[in-house]
C-alpha cells in the first residue's frame, strides 16, 4: 500500500522519490529471508508462540513506524516490521497443515 503514496512520502521526508522507493523492497526482502528462520524455529518451539510473537511485534512496530522522522528511519522500520510479520502467514499455513486433514485443507486455506 506504500507504492501509491511514494511521492507524498518523498515530500514529507524531504527526499527523492527514488530514495523513498527503497521502502518497497525494504518491506519485501525480509519476508523471504525470515521465513527461513521462522519455519525451523516453529518446528522446535511450536507454531503458536511464533504466530503470536510475530503478530504482537508486527503491531507494535507498525504503530512505531508513524514516529519515523527521516526516510532512513522509515525504511528501517519497514524492514524490521516485515521481518516480524513474516512469521504470521507462513507459520499459520503450516499450522493448518498440522491440524486439518488433507481432504479438508482447501476449505481451511480459503
Amino acid at each position: 500500500m506504500v507504492a501509491p503514496i511514494l511521492p507524498q512520502l518523498a515530500q514529507a521526508f524531504h527526499t527523492e522519490s527514488g530514495t523513498i522507493g527503497l521502502a518497497v523492497p525494504a518491506y519485501l526482502l525480509p519476508y523471504g529471508v525470515m521465513t527461513l528462520l521462522w519455519g525451523p524455529l516453529s518446528d522446535r518451539i511450536g507454531r503458536r508462540p511464533i504466530i503470536l510473537g510475530s503478530l504482537l511485534t508486527f503491531a507494535a512496530l507498525t504503530a512505531g513506524t508513524v514516529l519515523s522522522d527521516t526516510a532512513g528511519m522509515f525504511m528501517l522500520m519497514r524492514l524490521v516490521t516485515r521481518a516480524a510479520a513474516s512469521g504470521v502467514v507462513p507459520i499459520s499455513l503450516a499450522l493448518i497443515g498440522d491440524v486439518v486433514p488433507f481432504a479438508q485443507r482447501g476449505r481451511a486455506f480459503g
